[in-house]
């Protein structure tokens, strides 16, 4: 069996400076209570980290950006504990490339009604901080989960375990590789637009093999790991009477096993190269000739792309949907032996503007796809 990576979560909460230090100190206090008590919940099937309290947007960007080179993390719970004025947030979030859900809770069950005051009206203002939040993140267009409700509730942990599943799927598949066997048209754009659509939207490659290969691989393992699997299967698993040892039907059984083995030893050959990754992220917003435009720099590294000549034919597929490409440039990064795309874009509206890229050399594509979300 494979089993899947185990990454982690983030709870961030959000805050403002404008309460001091004292009150700033209690509530992370709450936020580290609320992750803890999320992260001990059965419902919750990836582990919950309590990362920070934000409180500017310089930190706010910061977070957002670590979250999107951190490998292990697959996604971002948000919680304003009290106010969060959420123009803070718009920088971070339109780097943001992880899943996130904005949990609308507060830190109390109940109101203690008898030892009520402003102190306590100030420090615990988490619907006016989510109501805040939930208008910047409409206001952007922004994908995410709301889940709200008091973190304590069952049915709360549940919707928020719901969405954990969700974002640990995404968080598998983002460079993952799969394979057709049997496809004319390996790697072709032009008749392979359904392969080509989801490495741009889902951040998986999906190419073709000849079944040759495959079977060649199929042939090549032994009967001795065969009959070792079928024995597992047996074990593991309900299998029907006639397909067990000694059933009229066991042979179906030794062949599937042989199926898997051999589909085991193709995905794990070194053939299927790993990509590279998106490294770094730059964004310029002076572009003289271009007041309106926006230039982003993307840097790639590993795979095999330091192994390339400094004139390898390489390609940079970009989309900006919607907005006008005005300018394209691709060239190695001579301090990191990896490649660095430049690109100008003008939005032509006022909506969100879907960032895709990836490098690829004729046929093969070299690296993940890189993904940001523009608001004008």
């Amino acid at each position: 069996m494979i089993n899947l990576a185990n990454p982690e979560i983030w709870f961030v909460c959000g805050s403002q400076h404008l309460y001091g230090p004292g009150p700033l100190q209690e509530v992370a206090a709450h936020g580290r209570e609320i992750a803890s008590g999320l992260a001990g919940s059965p419902k919750l099937p990836l582990k919950t980290e309590f990362k920070a309290l934000l409180t500017t947007p310089d930190e706010i960007a910061k977070l957002c950006l670590e979250a999107n080179s951190d490998p292990n993390c697959a996604g971002l719970i948000l919680w304003m504990h009290t106010f969060s004025p959420s123009k803070m947030w718009v920088r971070g979030l339109n780097a943001l490339h992880k899943p996130f859900v904005h949990l609308h809770t507060q830190y109390n069950r109940d109101l203690p009604w008898d030892a009520i005051d402003m102190d306590f009206m100030n420090l615990n203002q988490s619907a006016h901080g989510d109501r805040e939040a939930g208008f910047i993140h409409t206001r952007m267009r922004l994908a995410r989960k709301v889940v709200v409700g008091h973190w304590s509730d069952p049915e709360v942990q549940d919707r928020v375990g719901a969405w954990m599943r969700a974002a640990r799927a995404w968080h598998d598949w983002q460079g993952a590789k799969f394979c057709r066997f049997g496809d004319n048209m390996r790697q072709v754009a032009v008749t392979e637009g359904d392969k080509v659509a989801t490495e741009m939207k889902f951040g998986f490659a999906t190419n073709g093999y000849g079944v040759g290969d495959l079977v060649a691989r199929v042939n090549a393992v032994s009967d001795a790991k065969v009959k070792a699997l079928a024995s597992e299967y047996e074990k593991r698993y309900a299998v029907a009477p006639d397909l067990r040892r000694s059933g009229a039907r066991h042979e179906s059984l030794l062949y599937g096993a042989r199926l898997e083995l051999g589909l085991r030893a193709f995905l794990e050959d070194d053939q299927i190269p790993p990509l590279a990754r998106a490294a770094a992220t730059r964004i310029s917003l002076r572009n003289p000739g271009h007041e309106k435009a926006v230039r982003m720099v993307v840097d790639f590294a590993g795979g095999i792309l330091p192994t390339l000549p400094n004139d390898a034919a390489l390609t940079a597929e970009v989309s900006v949907s919607p907005a006008h490409l005005i300018h394209l440039n691709l060239q190695r990064n001579v301090v990191s032996g990896g490649w660095r795309v430049s690109f100008l874009f003008e939005p032509q509206s006022g909506d969100p503007i879907e960032l895709r890229l990836f490098l690829r050399k004729e046929e093969q594509i070299l690296t993940e796809t890189w993904t940001w979300r523009w608001t004008p």
